[in-house]
């Protein structure tokens, strides 16, 4: 009896420490398998965050992009973002989308029709796919956007007509970079789920942010999660399930992705992280299969209840099988670093092919990264900055106030440049100061904080900006000029022609005839208003014709005195009736002129001579030096400032002053006269003094015995 109730005694024991071991060994299993699914799922957590931070990263550069340059055209666009879109899978286009008001909807769809035919602002209704956008404040079209085979579908999209984007920019700020959840508008049915990353595009402009538009960057949720699946979790005959919800300001989760996987009925064993990434709240579940289970439990639960050796075999393999999966661990930790440090130099590479300069500093102001385009900017090596404060790059104040600056912002983090451009000055190595448009971005590694410049050399837009004014400027007084000679025709035309008609019409009643020696008086009036109508209609002709090239010359030899002598009768008597005396005085010579054309510009500065002196004389002086002859013909009128020198021979322009007014005139005359001068191939120039006269000075050439008198 003894040896049975001892054999119980063994029996009962082996048993109950068999089946206590046993329970052991099973909850060491299943903690062993959530060990398995919570290692799987951070590995799998960690490649989603990694992803999303890479897309993250591509609309962070494609803004600042934008914030440096004063304008992108297609190619450029192009050029820029063909890189990312081969890169990633999940990106399915990047797109660029200003800022457009209701008043200038029309102009805008007309000027991008230029470049896209049959573009418009456009809206998804959710039957008849994408329609003509209805009339709202202000749109934000998509204007540019790769790839090409994507335009027909998204081009001229407003992206504040999807309810979701328009939530999405609401919650985050207009100013702030960030995501939406699921956006039905942007995903056909070969497309799947899709969520928008956007970053504005901000310019500083007189201490005010404005906000040009977005940049935004569509991405399809399935290729984000399936493109980097662990085989651990993705195996066709152990599958487990994920499912990737975004929690961001809703009462209950909105899922952006569930994999085809078949979870555990009971759901024993789930994995379950939240994470943030463009200011939205997503959550990552995975749930393991029953053959995920099944595949990471042993077989061996049964041998346990045999021996204590067996058992003691068993916790060995499970310790060593623990201690393996800790170096499995290891491994991935250290490749994912590998990884990491691989997309460092990636992204060294595509900062190196940037076209704007880009300089990267830590809290210390200490140069980090200082890229081609930057050397070529400051005409510095990376070397001699490598380290160094940045301000070694500014000039005062700049200098003087940027650690200050700094500080500040990391003290209080209140910023007024960081997200935002504006116009400042730069400093290369040889001390020269240029103009240059900078934009600063703020981004965290390691827990470090850095910050991003991007810099343009913006000195040829500056005098393109310069010259621009000038030719406004110019522009405008010539538009002012040809005002006032409009108006200044208007009254010569009207003044004769008031004459020609209110004399007229008292020789149209035959029964009421003036007098004769009145019917003379009238005539002589209309023939003189007549005269200064004709003189007005040959000044016109005479301008279009030199200016159209038209104007012909008739040469001749003629002798001073033959040219001068008539011109001077006819106008000593305008100088006798303003009890002025005309002298003539000089050399005689032979001279080949246009006998015609030449009695026209003294002429013209004879009777201009008179008509600006109200007392003294007027003088014509005739002088010969070698081949040329000179003819000063001078007065002690008014005379004319500095200012009006420049522009007296201006075709239309007339030296201001009651003295001007008073006597008339279209502004043709001097200018005609010029032109006749340079046409004889000589040159006319001028002395004056307010209140003391003036002198006009003409000089021509002679003119060779052999020369074709025909000019």
């Amino acid at each position: 009896m003894k040896k049975h109730i001892y054999v119980w005694i063994v029996a009962v024991s082996g048993l109950v420490l068999s089946f206590s071991f046993f329970s052991v060994y099973q909850a060491g299993q299943k903690a062993y398998v959530r060990t398995e699914l919570d290692a799987a799922g951070d590995r799998k957590f960690y490649e989603i965050e990694e992803s999303l931070y890479h897309e993250y990263t591509v609309i962070t550069a494609l803004k600042a992009f934008f914030e440096s340059s004063t304008r992108v055209d297609p190619d450029e666009f192009f050029t820029f973002t063909r890189p990312f879109l081969e890169d990633s899978h999940a990106l399915q286009w990047l797109s660029w989308s200003p800022v457009v008001g209701d008043d200038a909807r029309e102009l805008f769809e007309s000027a991008q029709q230029e470049q896209w035919p049959g573009f418009r602002i456009r809206e998804w209704d959710g039957q008849k796919g994408m329609v003509r956008r209805g009339s709202a404040e202000e749109y934000y079209p998509v204007s540019l956007l790769e790839p090409g085979e994507k335009r027909d579908a998204v081009m001229g999209f407003d992206l504040f007509s999807d309810p979701a984007i328009r939530s999405a920019v609401s919650a985050t700020g207009r100013s702030s970079l960030g995501a939406t959840g699921m956006v039905d508008s942007l995903a056909g049915e070969e497309q799947g789920a899709c969520i928008l990353i956007y970053a504005p595009v901000i310019r500083e402009s007189a201490g005010k942010k404005e906000v040009l538009g977005y940049v935004a960057g569509n991405f399809r949720v399935s290729e984000l999660m399936e493109g980097s699946l662990h085989e651990d979790l993705h195996h066709e005959e152990n599958e487990a399930k994920l499912i990737l919800t975004d929690r961001t300001g809703k009462e209950s989760p909105e899922i952006l992705y569930e994999s085809p996987g078949k979870q555990e009925e009971e759901a024993a064993f789930f994995y379950n992280k939240e994470f943030s990434i463009a200011q939205r709240r997503l959550n990552l579940r995975i749930l393991p299969t029953r053959e995920f289970l099944a595949g990471h439990k042993t077989n061996t639960g049964g041998l346990v209840l045999g021996t204590g050796l067996l058992f003691t075999l068993l916790l060995t393999g499970y310790v060593r099988t623990m201690t393996n999966q800790s170096n499995e661990i290891r491994r991935q930790v250290r490749d994912r670093t590998e990884a990491l440090s691989r997309h460092k130099d990636e992204l060294e590479n595509l900062i190196n092919t940037i076209e704007a300069g880009i300089i990267m500093i830590n809290e210390q102001r200490e140069v980090q990264i200082f890229n081609p385009t930057a050397e070529k900017i400051f005409q510095y090596e990376p070397a001699e900055v490598a380290g160094k404060n940045v301000n070694m790059l500014m000039p005062d104040p700049y200098h003087a106030n940027h650690d200050q600056y700094v500080n500040n912002y990391i003290s209080t983090g209140v910023s007024k440049i960081i997200g935002t451009g504006r116009e400042v000055e730069g400093r290369r190595k040889d001390g020269s100061v240029f103009p240059m448009h900078l934009a600063i971005s703020e981004m965290e590694l390691e827990s470090a904080r850095y910050f991003v410049g991007s810099v343009s050399d913006i000195t040829q837009q500056k005098e393109v900006e310069e010259s621009l004014r000038l030719a406004k400027e110019a522009a405008e007084e010539t538009n002012r000029i040809k005002s006032d000679f409009m108006n200044t025709i208007s009254h010569e035309l009207r003044t004769p022609l008031t004459i020609i008609l209110g004399n007229i019409d008292e020789l149209a009643d035959e029964e009421y005839l003036p007098e004769p020696d009145e019917i003379v008086e009238i005539a002589q009036d209309c023939t003189k208003a007549g005269e200064m109508l004709m003189q007005l209609i040959n000044d016109l002709l005479d301008i279009s014709k030199i200016d159209a090239g038209k104007m012909t010359l008739h040469k001749k030899r003629l002798s001073s005195s033959e040219l001068i002598g008539e011109v001077a009768k006819t106008a000593r008597v305008l100088a006798e009736n303003k009890g002025l005396a005309l002298e003539v005085i000089g050399d005689e010579a032979k001279i080949l002129i246009d006998e015609v054309r030449m009695k026209q510009v003294l002429f013209n500065l004879l009777s201009n001579a008179v008509k600006f002196t109200d007392s003294g004389s007027v003088s014509i002086t005739t002088r010969g030096e070698g081949d040329w002859f000179f003819i000063s013909v001078a007065d002690t009128g008014h005379g004319m400032d500095p200012e009006s020198l420049t522009y007296i021979f201006d075709p239309f322009r007339q030296v201001d002053g009651s003295a001007t007014r008073q006597v008339g005139g279209t502004g043709l005359g001097l200018a005609i006269t010029k032109k006749l001068v340079e046409l004889h191939r000589g040159e006319i120039s001028v002395q004056s003094e307010p209140g003391k006269g003036s002198e006009f000075l003409i000089k021509l050439p002679k003119g060779e015995a052999h020369e074709n008198t025909d000019g």
